[in-house]
């Protein structure tokens, strides 16, 4: 479940962490800002169990920064599930 509860860009969120961290270039980071909003607005927001995702995720994100901010174990095992889900989605949406 924390997997889905990872895929919503928003300010001080898991992802945006993710996002200002990748190694990428700034377009590929934007990019995948963009599918994740997607998938969000166009896949959860239609169900009542997604909109119960994305009401976690606003609830628990700040605090999953926070846990990532001082333990770089940590995030590297929430980088590694964003990454997992963006492949996930990536392979829905081709």
């Amino acid at each position: 479940m924390i997997l889905m509860v990872m895929a919503f860009p928003h300010p001080s969120s898991a992802v945006e962490l993710r996002v200002e961290n990748a190694s990428g270039s700034p377009g590929e980071d934007a990019e995948e800002a963009e599918l994740l909003r997607h998938f969000r607005d166009n896949t959860l927001s239609k169900t009542a169990e997604g909109q119960k995702l994305i009401k976690l995720y606003y609830q628990w994100s700040p605090m999953i920064v926070s846990a990532m901010e001082k333990d770089g174990e940590f995030k590297e095992e929430v980088e590694g599930m964003i990454d997992g889900f963006l492949e996930l989605i990536t392979e829905e949406a081709e």
